[in-house]
This record gives structure tokens, sequence and C-alpha cells, in this order.
């Protein structure tokens, strides 16, 4: 489960990513990689497949930022995402 102070931290590295910070989105990748893939692996019985859906997810993701009509629900959104 995503806490208030996960929402608060993935929306200001939202915001950092978006102003142009380059590591903002990296530190987003790492928040949420393990977890992903995890819950992405648990459906595909496949680890190195769940990996390549997850980085997949983020690429979507990312390109998709600027539509993102609430940064507070990233967790969320890149979940379905790789689901």
């Amino acid at each position: 489960m995503v806490s208030r102070a996960d929402w608060v931290r993935d929306e200001g590295l939202l915001e950092r990513h978006l102003a142009g910070d380059a590591d903002a989105f990296a530190e987003l990748y790492a928040l949420h990689y393990g977890r992903l893939v995890r819950r992405v692996q648990r459906r595909l019985g496949d680890w190195h497949a769940s990996e390549e859906v997850v980085q997949e997810a983020f690429v979507r993701t990312l390109r998709a930022l600027p539509t993102l009509p609430d940064r507070s629900r990233f967790s969320s959104w890149v979940s379905v995402v790789a689901d």
C-alpha cells in the first residue's frame, strides 16, 4: 500500500523531473522498480520477462508524464501501466 508520504515524495520527484532534474526520474524508478517487478512476476511467473514489462511501463509513463492529471497518483499509474 502506498502511503500519503509516498505520494508527496513521488509528486515532488515528478515536479523536479519536469523542471529539468535528470536524476529525479531515476530516483522514482529506483523507488518503485523492485515492488513492480515482484508484482508482475507473481502474474507472469518469469522474473526476466517481468523486468522487461516494468522497464517498458516506466518508458511509457515517462513519455506520458505531461498528461498525468494527478501527480500524487504516480505509483498507482505506473502500476496500472505495468499490469
